[in-house]
């Protein structure tokens, strides 16, 4: 499965990423194992999202899922504030597309903002 690298998702951003993931699995007292099993991997790749390695959206969506919490709710807080949860749903939505569907959508959206403005 090919790996997420977004271009605005730096070594920081995925840190932070990782750093929630443990937060809110701590908080569960779950050990890394408990998550692997929620999320049907093995503990070392959750041992590697946590210390904010790359990852691709659809372990995202099923840290998410297990979680019970918007994907929203995993982004870097930079991504997170001035947005609606929603809108941010949408766009996690939107990047597991093909990239000529993005560019369709991003196009509509374009002309979107254009017609609003």
């Amino acid at each position: 499965m090919e790996e997420w690298r977004d271009p605005l998702l730096g070594d920081n951003e995925l840190r932070e990423i990782g750093t929630l993931i443990f937060q809110k699995r701590t908080a569960r007292g779950w050990t890394q194992e408990d998550l692997a099993g929620f999320i049907g991997s093995d503990y070392r790749v959750v041992s590697r999202h946590e210390n904010g390695h790359s990852m691709n959206l659809e372990s995202l969506m099923r840290y998410a899922n297990v979680f019970n919490c918007p994907v929203a709710a995993l982004l870097p807080a930079k991504f997170r504030q001035g947005l609606s949860t929603k809108l941010l749903e949408m766009l996690v939505e939107v990047a597991g597309l093909p990239e000529e569907k993005q560019n369709k959508i991003a196009a509509m959206i374009k002309t979107a903002i254009e017609l609003a403005a």
